[in-house]
């Protein structure tokens, strides 16, 4: 990530598909056959890592919004949509 996408708050498709597949010890392109992350093996804890590093890259996401999401393609919908600023509901 570079210095001017980290102070925006911008995360990208990849960088998120990147992040996501490194908790659940997957290459990225694993994850086009995965819609729910918990069943892929996503546990809690998991989520609580990736949601401290979307945080610190400026996307103000919680537990709860994500939870309540079960598919990652909504997952992205909502960190798109909170990265560029725009918080309103998927």
């Amino acid at each position: 990530m570079t210095a001017e996408s980290k102070a925006s708050g911008q995360i990208t498709r990849e960088r998120f598909l990147a992040d996501l597949a490194g908790v659940l010890g997957v290459d990225p392109k694993e994850l086009a056959g995965i819609h729910d992350p918990f069943e892929a093996g996503l546990d809690s804890i998991r989520l609580m890592v990736l949601l401290e590093a979307w945080r610190d890259q400026g996307v103000s996401i919680s537990f709860v919004e994500l939870v309540e999401r079960r598919d990652v393609d909504e997952w992205w919908k909502l960190i798109d949509q909170k990265s560029r600023g725009d918080g309103r509901p998927t």
